[in-house]
């Protein structure tokens, strides 16, 4: 069995004080002041103490089971200004339902707690959180231009659920948007389509970091077999929407619409075919062609990761986050 470099025993004897303590400021638990935890941590790096992944997962085990009467729970934060939008827009309740599945493996149970709620400051909220126990949080994705929640990270574990971009250097999972975007259009392409628009909000895209165009231009500088162009807009306006295909004659669009106007207006393309189109994120219930981001997943791989940073006692902002992106797959539509 894998040795430490240093041990426990050794590291409190060091500190003079007791194993007890060294063990709960590394494993990141409460019972040890934060002045005390950062002293433990930073004598453990000086004398080269790893732990052993093998006692930390048999002690998870054991810690699992131990919680199976009363579950630690994980906190994620719903960011909406309007909390009740969040679940209403397709697909983002899925990172709660796929992190409280995987969260349910590892002995912990996840709780919504809506972090802009009338009367509610951040640090409120985080006073409320320590006083439930509560040392996880998984973090939901902003609401358009709505600004990043604010909230003092340093006494928690975070990860960043359903955005590639936010403030604070946090831990992050995403759908990989630019392998999306560029699935989609690979998928047109082999279908024959020859001039593809794509349409997106301004201010998301924005707050991207315009990772769905960069998709487009992946797909340009691979050779695909098909024009694209794309329209940027602030608000959707039918009129517009049918003026730009015309002009642009286009034979598919690729958007993120739930209701793109396509139907309604039952548009042709230049050849008096009908339009194609395919959705970015397509989540059950919706009939169309597009891509599957696998929010389930992405919910269930951020509780992974989330899960490593409680094992290993890490808190707070860091200076670089890691930043895992679950890849998408193409689905064909549902007809009939």
């Amino acid at each position: 069995m894998p040795k430490s470099a240093v041990s426990i025993t050794a590291l409190a004897r060091d500190l003079k004080i007791s194993a007890m303590s060294v063990s709960v400021a590394l494993r990141g638990k409460p019972g040890v002041s934060e002045a005390l935890r950062a002293k433990i941590l930073k004598r453990a790096r000086e004398l080269g103490y790893r732990p052993n992944p093998v006692a930390a997962e048999l002690m998870s085990l054991v810690r699992s089971r131990s919680r199976s009467r009363g579950t630690e729970t994980i906190a994620f934060l719903n960011t909406f200004a309007d909390a009740d939008l969040f679940f209403r827009i397709p697909g983002l309740g899925d990172f709660v339902t796929g992190a409280r599945a995987r969260a349910q493996e590892y002995g912990y149970g996840v709780e919504v707690f809506h972090a802009r709620k009338e009367g509610v400051t951040g640090k409120r909220l985080a006073g409320i959180l320590r006083a439930r126990g509560v040392r996880g949080i998984l973090v939901g994705p902003r609401w358009r231009t709505e600004p990043d929640i604010d909230f003092s990270w340093d006494d928690f574990s975070v990860v960043l659920v359903g955005e590639a971009e936010y403030g604070p250097n946090l831990y992050r999972v995403c759908n990989h948007h630019v392998h999306s975007c560029f699935t989609v259009l690979q998928a047109l392409a082999a279908k024959g389509y020859g001039r593809i628009g794509l349409a997106l909000v301004r201010e998301d895209e924005s707050k991207r970091g315009y990772d769905y165009l960069l998709g487009v231009e992946q797909f340009r500088l691979s050779g695909g077999r098909a024009e694209v162009v794309s329209w940027l807009y602030q608000e959707f306006s039918s009129k517009e929407f049918v003026a730009w295909t015309k002009r642009e004659r286009l034979d598919a669009v690729v958007s993120l619409a739930v209701d793109p106007g396509l139907e309604s207006a039952k548009l042709k393309g230049p050849e008096g075919k009908a339009m194609g189109y395919a959705n970015l994120n397509v989540v059950a219930g919706m009939h169309w062609a597009g891509i599957d981001q696998n929010s389930l997943e992405i919910g269930g791989a951020a509780v992974d990761l989330l899960r490593g940073l409680l094992l290993e006692g890490e808190r707070g902002v860091v200076p670089r986050p890691r930043i895992v992106l679950v890849e998408g797959k193409w689905v064909d539509a549902v007809t009939g």
